[in-house]
């Protein structure tokens, strides 16, 4: 019996342009793609530029914002995911799971993402889909931060439905 591969999609810092990609770096980068699904996409500034994608109820100002969210698919070893899930503070953090997401070449491909509880109050709307649209590279070295740092979110709480 084989072992499924493990692909991720990753949006925001992860991404080969950002600061934590080196998390991911030892997996195989297999291009760009976006989500089938749409999800809300809310970033913060600080302490760190930091995207969160999610779905959202239907009372929340979020709601109908929903875009299709660019990011980059990599395939991971289960140890290097299982890493990734600890950096990510999966489940209690972010929570991961399936989606589908298709490729610049059209390709559809199952792939794990991190989801969020994202609500209105939690960042502001990344209206394209993109964390690079956002990102601010500038604004990271004057925050202090080097990309050889990662960030690490358990000290943050956020809210559940």
């Amino acid at each position: 019996m084989g072992h499924e591969p493990l692909l991720l999609f990753t949006y925001g810092t992860m991404r080969k342009f950002a600061y934590n990609n080196g998390r991911i770096a030892r997996g195989r980068y297999i291009g760009e793609a976006e989500t089938c699904e749409p999800f809300a996409m809310v970033g913060r500034k600080t302490p760190r530029q930091i995207p969160y994608i999610g779905r959202v109820p239907s009372d929340d100002g979020l709601h109908g914002t929903e875009v299709h969210v660019k990011g980059d698919v990599v395939l991971l070893t289960p140890e290097l995911l299982y890493r990734v899930d600890k950096a990510e503070g999966h489940p209690h953090y972010y929570e991961r799971e399936l989606c589908h997401v298709r490729m610049d070449d059209g390709t559809l491909l199952q792939a794990w993402v991190y989801l969020f509880d994202v609500h209105e109050e939690w960042g502001e709307s990344i209206e394209t889909g993109d964390f690079e649209d956002w990102y601010s590279p500038e604004l990271h070295e004057k925050q202090g931060h080097s990309k050889a740092q990662f960030f690490d979110p358990t000290g943050y709480k956020h809210r559940l439905f």
